[in-house]
Parts: structure tokens; sequence; C-alpha cells
């Protein structure tokens, strides 16, 4: 969505709480904020009643505060959501499962695309668990919720440029990492 009409949509929600403006800002994003909630949450369930609550809190946020990135700030809160789901109810985190986008081309059988999911989960899950957590939410900001690069200094607090700077680096510190553990990849 352009900056202007997003602006102009933050405008209506917040001064009229304009539910039809809300809509077209969450729909640009529902399906990357689900997909998120997908990855993150052991259950469907639990990835929809999430999904449910970071739209609440969205609205409830849009209407009484100026906003400058929907994206960012409906991202914010998606994790915020997905940490409490973790604190309150104590719960593991699963290995990601990737859907079936990440594998087309491959067989269609379930046990092939059960077969490369739990192959692709174990080979991010380890080359992501050497990140420090601020560098593993940035990588996932970037290209998995697509953010850019400006959303994401207004997500982490820092300037568009030191923001460019991490990404930058984190996806050098990823291709060491995978060198040193699968060898050269790149």
């Amino acid at each position: 969505m352009h900056k202007t009409v997003e602006q102009f949509h933050l405008f209506r929600v917040r001064a009229f709480q304009d539910h039809k403006s809300f809509e077209k800002m969450l729909n640009e994003i529902a399906p990357r904020i689900l997909g998120l909630m997908k990855l993150k949450l052991p259950r469907m369930q639990d990835a929809e009643d999430a999904y449910s609550e970071t739209c609440l809190r969205l609205w409830n946020y849009s209407t009484q505060t100026k906003i400058d990135s929907f994206p960012a700030v409906a991202f914010t809160i998606a994790r915020s959501v997905i940490a409490e789901f973790y604190r309150t109810r104590n719960r593991k985190v699963r290995e990601a499962s990737f859907d079936e986008t990440y594998i087309e081309g491959y067989s269609s059988t379930k046990f092939e695309k059960e077969t490369i999911d739990k192959i692709d989960a174990g080979f991010l899950k380890s080359v992501i668990e050497e990140l420090q957590e601020d560098e593993a939410q940035v990588l996932l900001m970037r290209y998995n919720d697509q953010l850019s690069m400006k959303e994401i200094a207004e997500a982490i607090g820092k300037s568009e440029n030191a923001t460019t700077v991490m990404v930058h680096r984190v996806v050098n510190k990823l291709r060491k990492i995978t060198n040193e553990k699968f060898g050269n990849a790149s």
C-alpha cells in the first residue's frame, strides 16, 4: 500500500474509527501476520486465536495513537502476542513447518512433503539458533514478514541506516555459519 494512502486510512481510523479503512490496511498484511502466527505457534487454533488478539490490539492502538507505519506496528503487536502465548502458557517453541509453496516442484505425496519440511526446518533451525535474538528477529522481519528497512527500523527503534547495516551483517553471518556447518554453500 502506498505510504500516502496508508496515512489517509490511518487518519480515518484514528479520527473517525473507520472500520473499512482499518480493514483495507489489515487485508494488505493479514496473510503475512497469519503466516507468522502459523509458523511460531503449535496449533492452527492457537494461531487463529493469536491473530484475533493481534487484530483487536491493533484496532485499539490505531484508534488511540498516531501511527507512522501500520505494518511495523502490526508485526510488533503480533510478536508481543506470540511472546505472551509462550510466557503465559509455559509452552515450548516448536520447530518451524513450512506450507506447500516452499516445496513446489517436488512430488506431491504427503510423505515427501513432510520429509522436505523436516529437512528445511532442521536446517533453518540449526543455522538460526546460532544468531542472537535481535539478529533473528530482524532477519524474520525482513525476509519472512517482508517489511521494508524503514518499517523494521521503526519496530526495533533504530535508524534506517543502522538497520540496513544490521541486516547486511546478519546475512553475512548466516553465510559464514552455513559455510562452516555445511561446506561452501554460496
